[in-house]
């Protein structure tokens, strides 16, 4: 098990932070339940249609849900290929529990335009890490899409040094598309086919591992599985856990809790082999989709994270 983290104790790290997701679908959602979280009204009850609702976890899928607009310049990594973008800075805390505290309505920096249809929320940002509480998401479904990515830089891409600058947090949501959808995730921009999922995978691992550095934490999620009539994971998404765990082995860090090589800042959250109990079997925590789950996983999700960066903070503290 792993220590229940509350609301404003998520807030109170990820303030002194810089965050970005980086996933699919089911990491958009998790983004979005840990920034309503933090960003509830009332941290002692926290309404559940606040932090799961469609126009929560699924904005900017269309217009039906919301949209947000990021301003690409405010940050250097959005001048990029990147189709889906949330860039938001976490509300200032005041007082304790008990007492009010700001919303991100309330920045300075901030402003909401309702233009009818739908509410478009425009938070500005700053690109230097002096400015702490950025909270962003950048949309990419592929292990592939990582490694090229983050090895064919362009003059439109980031280098790392310049990543480090916008964040020193790097979450990877990534990997039901290579179970589901593999013949969308087999192309290298070179042309190249990778047909073996767990090369792919293992060489996302390698180029994250390669770009982290004491200044740029990656955290890396295992994998979940689709439910495949009821019977949750199959071999793939099982080959896929061990393998990435296998890596970490590989590092000296196969849980969060060993010191590893800070030089290579690389974390690993394993949410897929939580998870995999309820993943099938009359027992998976449902959500609309079969590759989806409901708020209850996703909430499992922002407890490990948390526990695995604690970790690694006091690992590091020690060395």
């Amino acid at each position: 098990g792993v220590p229940t983290f509350t609301p404003s104790q998520m807030l109170e790290y990820f303030q002194q932070r810089n965050v970005l997701f980086i996933g699919d679908s089911t990491g958009r959602r998790a983004y979005a339940t840990m920034f309503a979280m933090m960003n509830a009204t009332d941290w002692r009850d926290v309404d559940v249609d606040s932090i799961d609702s469609k126009k929560v976890i699924d904005v900017n899928k269309g217009r039906r849900y919301g949209e947000e607009v990021c301003l690409r310049e405010e940050r250097q990594i959005y001048n990029s290929t990147f189709s889906e973008a949330l860039c938001r800075d976490l509300p200032l805390k005041i007082g304790t529990e008990d007492e009010s505290k700001s919303t991100p309505h309330d920045h300075e920096d901030g402003y909401v335009r309702n233009d009818g249809s739908s509410t478009t929320y425009i938070q500005q940002s700053y690109s230097h890490s002096q400015k702490k509480g950025k909270f962003d998401y950048l949309k990419s479904v592929c292990y592939i899409e990582l490694h090229d990515y983050f090895t064919n830089l362009t003059e439109k891409r980031p280098t790392s040094t310049s990543l480090s600058q916008d964040y020193d947090l790097i979450v990877i949501t990534v990997g039901m598309w290579d179970i589901v959808r593999g013949w969308d995730c087999r192309n290298l921009n070179d042309g190249t086919r990778i047909e073996d999922p767990l090369v792919r995978l293992n060489m996302a691992l390698s180029t994250l591992q390669a770009i982290s550095s004491p200044k740029l934490q990656i955290a890396f999620r295992t994998v979940g599985s689709k439910d495949f009539n009821g019977e949750g994971g199959n071999d793939l998404s099982w080959n896929m856990i061990k393998s990435t765990n296998d890596f970490f082995a590989s590092m000296g860090k196969q849980t969060s809790q060993d010191k590893g090589d800070m030089s290579n800042n690389l974390t690993i959250v394993d949410w897929g082999t939580v998870i995999s109990r309820r993943s099938g079997n009359g027992r998976r925590i449902h959500g609309d989709l079969p590759v989806h789950y409901g708020l209850e996983a996703r909430l499992l999700f922002s407890q490990q994270l948390m526990h695995a960066l604690i970790l690694d903070d006091q690992a590091r503290a020690d060395n």
